[in-house]
């Protein structure tokens, strides 16, 4: 079956939570930005379908992203990466990407959306996904929680219930969908937006079903400076 695959690679927040002088996506980790370590597991692909990425970069930074991307990407490879200005917030990006390639992706293509705080992403874990879409409409990476979890009163933080934990999966990037699917869900959710915080959220809400297949707890998304801490680990476990 004939199929492109799209990859849209967000990196067009702030990292405010992080409290860092510049973007997030451009803090250094082993001298490299970090939109970059998320990116390069993307380019390793080899499948049978042909790839196109899309760079959601944060507004005004259009020059700064250039720069880094041919400082640090194989000239071969930079050609086929679009850079396309991201939104106020993150599905207001997604939805900037999608709207991006509307014209060129067909009904079944396969989009995968990747936060690019997410540097150790790997490569069998995005094939996959990649497999797991050619005969489902949406399919996220996750893992199974091993914490005691607890239900609580927010205003107090008090616990009020203790749910079963094999019911809970812990949600990671990418996520990847059928263009038609992921784009009729953004158009509805675009109309009539609720808070979320992932797209699969989106699709369900559609109506769409999502399934959650396996990936590694290592795929971390650098959001604190204890992942940064934790990172230096991963480093050295994953060999990069």
């Amino acid at each position: 079956m004939d199929r492109n695959v799209f990859v849209l690679l967000l990196s067009a927040g702030s990292g405010s939570r992080m409290k860092l002088d510049s973007k997030k996506q451009f803090l250094l980790l082993n001298d490299i930005p970090l939109f970059i370590w998320s990116t390069k597991p993307f380019l390793r692909l080899k499948t049978d379908f042909a790839i196109q990425y899309i760079m959601m970069y944060s507004p005004g930074d259009i020059d700064i992203f250039t720069s880094l991307l041919k400082k640090h990407i194989q000239e071969d490879v930079i050609y086929n990466i679009k850079l396309v200005e991201g939104g106020e917030t993150r599905s207001h990006s997604v939805y900037n990407g999608l709207k991006s390639i509307k014209n060129i992706a067909s009904s079944k293509d396969i989009v995968l959306i990747h936060d690019c705080a997410r540097p150790f992403i790997q490569v069998k874990d995005i094939l996959n996904l990649i497999e797991s879409l050619k005969s489902h409409p949406a399919v996220t990476l996750g893992y199974s929680i091993t914490d005691t979890l607890k239900i609580v009163n927010i205003e107090d933080n008090s616990i009020t219930d203790h749910p079963v934990r094999d019911v809970f999966k812990g949600i990671l990037t990418p996520q990847g969908f059928h263009f038609e699917v992921l784009f009729d869900s953004y158009e509805r959710y675009m109309s009539s937006p609720y808070p979320v915080t992932d797209d699969t959220e989106i699709v369900h809400r559609s109506g769409y079903p999502v399934l959650i297949i396996e990936g590694e707890k290592t795929n971390i998304k650098i959001t604190t400076q204890t992942d940064l801490i934790l990172s230096e680990s991963l480093f050295k476990l994953l060999n990069l």
